[in-house]
């Protein structure tokens, strides 16, 4: 299962790894995770070389990106038509509910608070597994 994880937070995607470390070791499969921090990097993708989007099971976004939010991230995301499939989840500790209206109103697939232990943070990766794993 391959992740794309928007996400600018250092902090926030070390904690990912060592959850998706733990996960795969009981996994048959493996989860890979991909990282993008800006809105720049995330362009890019988006303009000179869709391949790495489109090899994305799900795409997990932070809502607050440097230089816009999640929901405009999305929105240009789905733009395009070989994407459009691909799941959106929003994986944030933004819990403004105008913020969560309009992730689903866009498409988002999903809107998950990002949990606060190491072992609820497993309880996800392992459940996006379950729902998205191939």
């Amino acid at each position: 299962m391959n992740i794309l994880m928007i996400e600018d937070n250092s902090l926030d995607i070390e904690i990912i790894e060592l959850a998706v470390s733990e996960v795969n070791s009981d996994l048959s499969s493996e989860i890979k995770m991909t990282y993008i921090k800006t809105l720049h990097e995330f362009d890019e993708h988006l303009d000179k070389n869709q391949s790495l989007l489109k090899k994305q099971d799900i795409i997990l976004s932070d809502m607050n990106i440097p230089g816009t939010n999640g929901v405009e991230l999305m929105k240009s995301f789905k733009k395009f038509e070989q994407l459009v499939n691909i799941p959106f989840i929003f994986f944030t500790s933004s819990l403004f509910e105008k913020e969560v209206e309009d992730a689903y109103l866009h498409g988002a697939s999903d809107y998950i608070l990002k949990p606060e232990s190491f072992e609820d943070n497993c309880k996800v990766i392992k459940k996006l597994h379950e729902v998205y794993g191939s």
